[in-house]
């Protein structure tokens, strides 16, 4: 498979270029983090998704409403704790647990780093603060 991705990355498709480089990038990562084959698998899948469409749809299929709340509730207390709002405003806000927004907070200034690239991005790209709402996130 990878074979067949470098012939395409050599012809020089910017899309499925950019793609590759990301997934190349990430094998390396997790063959680091000693990942196993299915977590590959999942985050290749993450990878090939075009559109916010496609990701919700992708999500909705995956995970139960309950847990993409749950993570939606995450990625929110990632934002306010980079923006240096107080544990207490957190959890009132959020209703998460003073216990879990620690441990966030520790990933957030952790070794991986992925809570902070992203947050760099989307500052970078002056990311739209548009609400998505797709049909398959619907009750």
């Amino acid at each position: 498979m990878l074979a067949e991705l470098w012939l395409v990355f050599k012809k020089g498709e910017p899309r499925l270029k950019k793609n590759l480089t990301k997934i190349l990038y990430l094998n390396k990562v997790l063959v680091q983090m000693k990942i196993n084959s299915s977590v590959r698998n999942l985050i290749t899948a993450f990878l090939s998704l075009e559109s916010e469409q496609e990701m919700s749809a992708f999500l909705r299929d995956l995970l139960t409403m309950d847990e993409i709340n749950d993570f939606s509730r995450r990625w929110e207390v990632v934002q306010m704790l980079d923006k240096k709002i107080s544990y207490k405003k957190i959890e009132e806000k959020t209703k998460m647990s003073s216990t879990t927004i620690a441990r966030i907070s520790s990933f957030l200034k952790g070794k991986y780093k992925g809570y902070k690239l992203v947050l760099n991005r989307l500052n970078s790209q002056h990311h739209h603060s548009g609400t998505v709402s797709p049909a398959c996130f619907d009750a």
